[in-house]
Protein backbone atom coordinates (compact mmCIF):
# COMPACT_ATOMS: atom_id res chain seq x y z
CA UNK A 1 0.00 0.00 0.00
CA UNK A 2 0.99 3.40 -0.30
CA UNK A 3 2.88 5.08 1.80
CA UNK A 4 1.75 9.12 3.09
CA UNK A 5 4.62 11.05 1.48
CA UNK A 6 5.98 13.47 4.70
CA UNK A 7 7.99 15.45 2.94
CA UNK A 8 5.03 16.65 0.49
CA UNK A 9 3.00 17.00 3.34
CA UNK A 10 5.20 19.78 5.20
CA UNK A 11 5.43 21.54 1.58
CA UNK A 12 1.41 21.67 1.26
CA UNK A 13 1.65 23.23 5.35
CA UNK A 14 4.14 25.70 4.17
CA UNK A 15 2.51 26.51 1.01
CA UNK A 16 -0.70 27.39 3.25
CA UNK A 17 -0.09 28.36 6.48
CA UNK A 18 2.36 30.16 8.70
CA UNK A 19 2.64 27.50 11.27
CA UNK A 20 5.36 25.31 11.55
CA UNK A 21 4.31 21.53 10.42
CA UNK A 22 4.18 18.62 12.52
CA UNK A 23 6.54 15.73 11.88
CA UNK A 24 4.55 12.91 10.92
CA UNK A 25 1.22 14.17 11.40
CA UNK A 26 -0.22 13.42 7.31
CA UNK A 27 0.59 9.46 8.25
CA UNK A 28 -0.81 10.42 12.03
CA UNK A 29 -4.15 11.25 10.38
CA UNK A 30 -3.92 8.99 7.64
CA UNK A 31 -3.29 6.13 9.76
CA UNK A 32 -6.50 7.75 12.09
CA UNK A 33 -9.03 7.34 9.37
CA UNK A 34 -8.29 3.81 8.81
CA UNK A 35 -8.20 2.66 12.17
CA UNK A 36 -11.92 4.01 12.21
CA UNK A 37 -12.82 1.70 8.99
CA UNK A 38 -11.37 -1.32 10.83
CA UNK A 39 -13.05 0.09 13.83
CA UNK A 40 -16.06 -0.27 12.12
CA UNK A 41 -15.75 -3.01 10.13
CA UNK A 42 -14.82 -5.22 13.41
CA UNK A 43 -18.18 -4.26 14.10
CA UNK A 44 -20.16 -4.69 12.28
CA UNK A 45 -18.56 -7.90 11.72
CA UNK A 46 -20.26 -8.87 15.13
CA UNK A 47 -24.00 -8.56 13.43
CA UNK A 48 -23.26 -10.09 9.75
CA UNK A 49 -22.56 -14.01 8.66
CA UNK A 50 -19.06 -14.61 8.57
CA UNK A 51 -19.38 -15.42 5.19
CA UNK A 52 -19.49 -11.58 4.44
CA UNK A 53 -16.14 -10.66 6.52
CA UNK A 54 -14.53 -10.72 3.48
CA UNK A 55 -16.32 -8.25 1.53
CA UNK A 56 -15.58 -5.89 4.66
CA UNK A 57 -12.15 -6.51 4.59
CA UNK A 58 -12.49 -5.92 0.87
CA UNK A 59 -14.03 -2.01 1.59
CA UNK A 60 -11.48 -1.64 4.39
CA UNK A 61 -8.46 -2.22 2.19
CA UNK A 62 -9.87 -0.09 -0.36
CA UNK A 63 -10.92 2.88 1.53
CA UNK A 64 -7.12 2.97 2.63
CA UNK A 65 -5.31 2.19 -0.20
CA UNK A 66 -7.80 5.35 -2.11
CA UNK A 67 -7.01 7.17 0.67
CA UNK A 68 -3.53 7.20 0.97
CA UNK A 69 -2.88 7.62 -3.14
CA UNK A 70 -5.36 10.65 -2.33
CA UNK A 71 -3.66 11.86 0.86
CA UNK A 72 -0.56 12.31 -1.39
CA UNK A 73 -2.16 13.61 -4.59
CA UNK A 74 -4.34 16.14 -2.41
CA UNK A 75 -0.81 17.54 -0.85
CA UNK A 76 0.45 17.80 -3.70
CA UNK A 77 -1.71 19.93 -5.49
CA UNK A 78 -1.65 21.73 -2.50
CA UNK A 79 2.42 22.87 -2.44
CA UNK A 80 1.82 23.15 -6.42
CA UNK A 81 0.80 26.97 -5.45
CA UNK A 82 1.54 29.32 -2.72
CA UNK A 83 -1.84 31.27 -0.58
CA UNK A 84 -1.82 34.73 -1.56
CA UNK A 85 -1.00 35.11 1.86
CA UNK A 86 2.42 33.31 1.99
CA UNK A 87 3.38 34.84 -1.08
CA UNK A 88 2.23 38.10 -1.73
CA UNK A 89 0.15 40.00 -3.70
CA UNK A 90 3.10 41.18 -6.19
CA UNK A 91 3.33 38.55 -9.50
CA UNK A 92 1.38 36.31 -7.61
CA UNK A 93 0.87 33.22 -10.61
CA UNK A 94 -3.13 33.51 -11.10
CA UNK A 95 -3.44 31.23 -13.92
CA UNK A 96 -1.34 28.66 -11.90
CA UNK A 97 -3.90 29.27 -8.72
CA UNK A 98 -6.67 29.09 -11.04
CA UNK A 99 -5.24 25.40 -12.24
CA UNK A 100 -4.91 24.04 -8.30
CA UNK A 101 -8.60 25.46 -7.64
CA UNK A 102 -9.98 23.34 -10.42
CA UNK A 103 -7.80 20.40 -9.41
CA UNK A 104 -8.71 20.55 -5.72
CA UNK A 105 -12.50 20.53 -7.11
CA UNK A 106 -11.65 16.92 -8.42
CA UNK A 107 -9.63 16.19 -5.86
CA UNK A 108 -13.00 16.86 -3.31
CA UNK A 109 -15.25 14.89 -5.75
CA UNK A 110 -12.88 11.90 -4.99
CA UNK A 111 -12.43 12.75 -1.45
CA UNK A 112 -16.85 12.60 -0.91
CA UNK A 113 -15.92 9.26 -2.78
CA UNK A 114 -13.52 7.47 -0.09
CA UNK A 115 -16.22 8.85 2.51
CA UNK A 116 -18.96 7.17 1.71
CA UNK A 117 -16.83 4.09 1.26
CA UNK A 118 -16.48 4.44 4.78
CA UNK A 119 -19.93 5.02 5.00
CA UNK A 120 -20.53 1.76 3.73
CA UNK A 121 -18.66 -0.15 6.00
CA UNK A 122 -20.39 1.56 8.90
CA UNK A 123 -23.58 0.74 7.24
CA UNK A 124 -22.83 -2.91 6.22
CA UNK A 125 -25.77 -5.52 6.10
CA UNK A 126 -28.27 -3.09 8.10
CA UNK A 127 -30.40 -3.20 4.92
CA UNK A 128 -29.83 -6.78 4.14
CA UNK A 129 -27.52 -8.44 1.75
CA UNK A 130 -28.19 -9.09 -2.55
CA UNK A 131 -28.08 -12.75 -2.91
CA UNK A 132 -24.41 -13.36 -4.06
CA UNK A 133 -23.79 -16.16 -6.76
CA UNK A 134 -21.00 -17.29 -4.23
CA UNK A 135 -23.53 -18.05 -1.38
CA UNK A 136 -23.85 -21.67 -0.54
CA UNK A 137 -27.62 -21.49 -0.72
CA UNK A 138 -27.69 -18.69 -3.70
CA UNK A 139 -30.52 -20.73 -5.49
CA UNK A 140 -32.53 -21.15 -2.83
CA UNK A 141 -32.52 -17.81 -2.18
CA UNK A 142 -32.89 -16.73 -5.54
CA UNK A 143 -36.18 -19.24 -5.61
CA UNK A 144 -37.67 -17.90 -2.58
CA UNK A 145 -37.67 -14.08 -3.38
CA UNK A 146 -38.77 -14.97 -7.06
CA UNK A 147 -41.99 -16.59 -4.98
CA UNK A 148 -41.93 -13.99 -3.24
CA UNK A 149 -42.19 -11.43 -5.87
CA UNK A 150 -44.48 -13.62 -7.73
CA UNK A 151 -47.30 -13.65 -4.63
CA UNK A 152 -46.97 -9.97 -4.70
CA UNK A 153 -47.59 -9.23 -8.27
CA UNK A 154 -51.00 -11.20 -7.59
CA UNK A 155 -51.95 -9.16 -4.94
CA UNK A 156 -51.38 -6.19 -6.40
CA UNK A 157 -53.40 -7.85 -8.91
CA UNK A 158 -56.34 -8.97 -6.64
CA UNK A 159 -56.21 -5.22 -4.88
CA UNK A 160 -56.87 -3.66 -8.40
CA UNK A 161 -59.74 -5.61 -9.68
CA UNK A 162 -61.13 -6.05 -6.16
CA UNK A 163 -60.97 -2.00 -5.59
CA UNK A 164 -62.58 -1.52 -9.57
CA UNK A 165 -65.12 -3.54 -8.48
CA UNK A 166 -66.12 -2.45 -4.91
CA UNK A 167 -64.60 1.01 -5.23
CA UNK A 168 -63.33 0.40 -1.97
CA UNK A 169 -60.76 -2.11 -0.48
CA UNK A 170 -62.64 -2.90 2.98
CA UNK A 171 -63.61 -6.88 2.55
CA UNK A 172 -60.29 -7.35 0.15
CA UNK A 173 -58.53 -10.55 1.21
CA UNK A 174 -55.14 -9.99 3.04
CA UNK A 175 -56.14 -5.82 3.91
CA UNK A 176 -57.26 -5.05 7.51
CA UNK A 177 -60.23 -2.70 8.08
CA UNK A 178 -58.31 -0.09 8.94
CA UNK A 179 -55.84 0.08 6.25
CA UNK A 180 -58.66 -0.06 3.96
CA UNK A 181 -60.04 2.98 5.39
CA UNK A 182 -56.56 4.97 5.31
CA UNK A 183 -56.01 3.52 1.54
CA UNK A 184 -59.60 4.36 0.15
CA UNK A 185 -58.84 8.11 1.41
CA UNK A 186 -55.74 8.26 -0.62
CA UNK A 187 -56.79 5.83 -3.65
CA UNK A 188 -58.88 8.80 -5.38
CA UNK A 189 -56.08 11.43 -5.20
CA UNK A 190 -53.88 9.23 -7.63
CA UNK A 191 -53.88 9.39 -11.39
CA UNK A 192 -54.83 6.03 -11.99
CA UNK A 193 -57.25 5.46 -9.36
CA UNK A 194 -55.95 2.22 -8.05
CA UNK A 195 -53.73 1.02 -5.36
CA UNK A 196 -51.23 -0.29 -7.28
CA UNK A 197 -50.19 1.92 -10.26
CA UNK A 198 -49.39 0.30 -13.56
CA UNK A 199 -45.75 0.96 -12.85
CA UNK A 200 -45.57 -1.13 -9.79
CA UNK A 201 -46.69 -4.13 -11.64
CA UNK A 202 -44.88 -3.49 -14.61
CA UNK A 203 -41.27 -3.10 -13.00
CA UNK A 204 -42.26 -6.03 -10.13
CA UNK A 205 -43.05 -8.22 -13.31
CA UNK A 206 -39.32 -7.23 -14.90
CA UNK A 207 -37.94 -8.07 -11.71
CA UNK A 208 -39.27 -11.24 -11.42
CA UNK A 209 -38.34 -11.96 -15.13
CA UNK A 210 -34.38 -10.84 -14.44
CA UNK A 211 -34.26 -13.18 -11.52
CA UNK A 212 -35.46 -16.20 -13.69
CA UNK A 213 -32.62 -15.28 -15.92
CA UNK A 214 -30.15 -14.93 -13.48
CA UNK A 215 -31.71 -17.89 -11.90
CA UNK A 216 -31.50 -20.73 -14.93
CA UNK A 217 -27.72 -18.97 -15.24
CA UNK A 218 -26.43 -19.92 -11.91
CA UNK A 219 -28.21 -23.19 -11.97
CA UNK A 220 -26.39 -23.61 -15.50
CA UNK A 221 -22.45 -22.97 -14.11
CA UNK A 222 -23.21 -24.44 -11.04
CA UNK A 223 -24.00 -27.98 -12.86
CA UNK A 224 -21.44 -27.28 -15.90
CA UNK A 225 -18.33 -29.20 -15.40
CA UNK A 226 -15.32 -27.48 -14.80
CA UNK A 227 -13.24 -26.63 -17.64
CA UNK A 228 -9.68 -28.31 -18.29
CA UNK A 229 -7.26 -25.57 -18.14
CA UNK A 230 -3.30 -25.39 -19.34
CA UNK A 231 -0.91 -23.89 -17.20
CA UNK A 232 2.03 -26.22 -18.06
CA UNK A 233 5.06 -24.49 -17.51
CA UNK A 234 3.88 -21.47 -15.76
CA UNK A 235 3.74 -22.65 -12.16
CA UNK A 236 0.22 -22.42 -11.04
CA UNK A 237 -3.05 -24.03 -11.05
CA UNK A 238 -6.35 -22.62 -12.42
CA UNK A 239 -9.61 -23.60 -10.17
CA UNK A 240 -13.08 -23.20 -10.87
CA UNK A 241 -14.47 -23.51 -7.17
CA UNK A 242 -18.20 -24.32 -7.87
CA UNK A 243 -18.80 -24.18 -4.18
CA UNK A 244 -18.00 -20.34 -3.90
CA UNK A 245 -18.97 -19.91 -7.64
CA UNK A 246 -15.05 -18.05 -8.52
CA UNK A 247 -12.46 -18.59 -11.16
CA UNK A 248 -9.11 -18.76 -9.05
CA UNK A 249 -5.85 -18.63 -9.76
CA UNK A 250 -3.00 -20.30 -7.47
CA UNK A 251 0.43 -19.88 -7.53
CA UNK A 252 3.08 -22.07 -6.18
CA UNK A 253 4.95 -19.38 -5.50
CA UNK A 254 3.96 -15.42 -4.94
CA UNK A 255 3.93 -13.77 -8.37
CA UNK A 256 5.87 -10.84 -10.00
CA UNK A 257 4.32 -7.08 -9.54
CA UNK A 258 3.94 -7.16 -12.61
CA UNK A 259 1.71 -10.59 -13.22
CA UNK A 260 -0.26 -9.00 -9.73
CA UNK A 261 -1.33 -5.87 -11.73
CA UNK A 262 -2.29 -7.50 -14.65
CA UNK A 263 -4.36 -9.65 -12.45
CA UNK A 264 -5.49 -6.46 -10.43
CA UNK A 265 -6.50 -4.73 -14.10
CA UNK A 266 -8.37 -7.76 -14.80
CA UNK A 267 -10.53 -7.64 -11.92
CA UNK A 268 -8.99 -10.94 -9.96
CA UNK A 269 -8.71 -9.86 -6.57
CA UNK A 270 -6.10 -11.22 -3.45
CA UNK A 271 -7.90 -13.77 -1.30
CA UNK A 272 -5.97 -14.88 1.75
CA UNK A 273 -8.81 -16.87 3.01
CA UNK A 274 -8.55 -18.81 0.11
CA UNK A 275 -4.98 -18.23 -0.96
CA UNK A 276 -5.89 -17.63 -4.48
CA UNK A 277 -6.28 -14.68 -7.12
CA UNK A 278 -9.96 -14.70 -8.08
CA UNK A 279 -13.07 -13.38 -9.53
CA UNK A 280 -16.62 -14.11 -9.96
CA UNK A 281 -16.89 -17.67 -12.11
CA UNK A 282 -18.62 -16.06 -15.17
CA UNK A 283 -17.81 -17.30 -18.62
CA UNK A 284 -16.06 -13.74 -19.31
CA UNK A 285 -13.57 -14.22 -16.40
CA UNK A 286 -12.62 -17.72 -18.26
CA UNK A 287 -12.39 -15.26 -21.42
CA UNK A 288 -10.19 -12.82 -19.80
CA UNK A 289 -8.26 -15.27 -17.77
CA UNK A 290 -7.71 -17.32 -21.01
CA UNK A 291 -5.78 -14.32 -22.56
CA UNK A 292 -4.11 -13.57 -19.56
CA UNK A 293 -2.37 -17.05 -19.60
CA UNK A 294 -1.41 -16.48 -23.15
CA UNK A 295 0.19 -13.56 -22.12
CA UNK A 296 2.07 -15.40 -19.17
CA UNK A 297 3.15 -18.07 -21.52
CA UNK A 298 4.03 -15.61 -24.29
CA UNK A 299 6.77 -13.94 -21.81
CA UNK A 300 7.81 -16.99 -19.95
Amino acid sequence: MEQINEAIARAAKDANSFSDYIEGSATANYNAKCAEARKAAKERKREVPEERHAELDRLVERHCTKLASWTNRNNANEASCPSVMISGAGNFPVKKKEKQNARRDSLMRECDEIAAILEKIKSFGMGGFPILAGDADAVEKLKAKIASAEEAQEAMKLHNAYYRKHKTLKGCEGISDKLAEQLDAVIPTTLEKVPHAGWELSNNNANIKRMKERLVALEREKNTEAAEWATDGLNLTVVENKETMRLQVIFEDKPSAAVRELLKGAAFHWSPSQNAWQRQLTDNARYTLKNILKKLKENA
